[in-house]
């Protein structure tokens, strides 16, 4: 929970280091929450299916409030995957990896991370911390 928690404050830290075992459980919990406030989203959106204009308006800040948490999200996992590629070494631009099914999140998800300081800091290095 840390993990994901962690993610969240950092949704729009694109600096620093996350570890293989933290962007892990981060993007999976991503993975699972996302569908779920589709489901409720669609959910809501059906019961309120009328013609009424006070249904119309609730629908429409449903929606919109859909839209805002999945660009939160968004932005939360691809944050996530540039300091994942700074814990491998690599330029941030490689978390354009994670765009090819499958092979791009296997590759951030397994790949080993250096296990000393690199030129993004050190192990858990969190820049803005301080």
């Amino acid at each position: 929970m840390d993990a994901v928690l962690m993610g969240l404050k950092q949704a729009f830290q694109f600096q620093g280091r996350t570890s293989r075992a933290d962007y892990a459980i981060f993007i999976i919990a991503c993975w699972l929450f996302m569908p779920a406030c589709t489901r409720v989203s669609d959910y809501a959106t059906h019961l309120l299916d009328d013609q009424d204009a006070h249904a119309q308006i609730i629908q429409l800040g449903l929606t919109a409030a859909y839209l805002l948490i999945s660009l939160f999200v968004l932005i939360a996992t691809i944050s996530a995957s540039v300091r994942r590629c700074h814990d491998c070494g690599w330029s941030g631009w490689a978390a354009l990896l994670s765009l090819i099914p499958f092979i791009g999140i296997a590759v951030l998800f397994f790949m080993k991370g250096d296990p000393d300081e690199n030129r993004f800091g050190k192990i858990g290095f969190m820049p803005w911390a301080n």
